[in-house]
């Protein structure tokens, strides 16, 4: 009696690729780690069914694993700044902006974007940057002035 008929791979398989593709949005590394092991198992199963079985799930589970890095390094940052887990880059081409990025902000007016309950984002000169409220909470769309740049953001007052 053949319990891993020839469904079983290929469920494997796609088990697997299902489970690394879930890694690419959740935290930490068992999920893939759980998924590649999923399709390595499915890979075994086919094998002891063929060579044909084994080479085009093989094909299959290699070419998933690629598609998904290709298709979610396109799709991440998109998808990151839905989540609300990245804000647009304020220095395009500089992984972590730093204090001097934000210097010229120093001295401008702007308005706050979000409430800063002292943390938010405002808009200074057109950019979007991260600021702290040194006067505490601020509504959404208080009037502001930036007093300091640091690596962060900047932080801002009243105006």
């Amino acid at each position: 009696m053949d319990l891993a008929g020839p469904s079983l791979p290929l469920a494997l398989v796609l088990g697997g690729l299902l489970l690394i593709a879930a890694e690419f949005v959740l935290p930490g590394a068992v999920i893939g780690a759980v998924g590649a092991l999923l399709g390595l198992a499915g890979l075994a199963l086919a094998a002891s069914h063929g060579l044909g079985e084994f080479l085009l799930l093989a094909a299959v589970f290699v070419g998933g694993v690629a598609a998904e890095f290709v298709l979610f390094r396109r799709l991440m940052p998109g998808l990151a700044r839905q989540a609300g887990l990245a804000s647009p880059a304020v220095d395009t081409g500089s992984a972590v902006p730093g204090a001097a990025a934000h210097a010229a902000l120093v001295g401008r007016e702007g308005v706050a974007l979000t409430a800063l309950a002292p943390t938010g984002n405002v808009e200074v000169a057109g950019r979007r940057v991260e600021a702290t409220s040194a006067d505490g909470f601020l509504d959404r769309g208080a009037a502001v002035v930036v007093t300091e740049a640091t690596a962060h953001g900047v932080v801002v007052r009243r105006r």
